[in-house]
Order: C-alpha cells, then structure tokens, then sequence
C-alpha cells in the first residue's frame, strides 16, 4: 500500500515585520498531492504538532501524527494495508466525520512528560 507524508515544520516565519503564514503554500503541496495520488496524506512535524486538528481541516486532510512518528507512521500505514482499525495508533489525528479525534501519544499514556 501507497501511503504519503509531508511534514510541517513551521506554521510561520516567527518574524513580527514579514508575518509570512506558511499554511497556504503548505496547502498547495496537499492539494497537488491529493490531485496526483490517492494514497492516504499523513501529516506530521513540530508545526503540525503545535495545531494539529487546524492544520487537517485548512488543508482538508483526514490524517495527522502529532510528536515523534518514528513508530507511529509505520504502525498507522500498516493498519491502512491491512484495512485494520487506525483508532489507537499512538499520535494519530484523524477525521471523524465532522470533527477531529485526537489519540494520545505513548509518552502522555504512561504519564511521562
């Protein structure tokens, strides 16, 4: 199975005289790759992190992994393939409906920050 990840690393050039927003270009590079694919996107990065649920609904995308996706991804495209339940993988934002499900990542369910 196909699957793409674009990474997010920054939602802004964090420089109060340009303000550059980054998230209509990022937008772009979404919309491109759905018109090109249709395999699942999987966003992830620290700027997806940071807003994750808005990030998904102004690109239109259905799939997120907030914080480290070292293992996540890989256990979210697997489940993809296998057409198995996506729900728990730790990290995963996903579209439900109208509204967005956020999982917790392993670290916040063990209670280590």
């Amino acid at each position: 199975m196909d699957a793409v990840g674009v990474t997010l690393r920054n939602i802004d050039d964090t420089t109060f005289a340009s303000r550059e927003f980054f998230l209509p270009g990022f937008k772009e590079v979404t919309d491109c790759l759905r018109s090109n694919t249709h395999a699942p996107i999987i966003v992830g990065g620290s700027g997806f992190s940071i807003m994750p649920e808005d990030v998904l609904a102004f690109c239109d995308l259905n799939l997120g992994i907030v914080g480290d996706g070292e293992k996540s991804l890989p256990l979210l495209v697997r489940r993809l393939a296998a057409d198995e339940d996506i729900r728990s993988v730790p990290g995963l934002v996903y579209r439900d409906g109208a509204e967005f499900r956020p999982q917790p990542s392993r670290l916040e369910r063990s209670g280590r920050r």
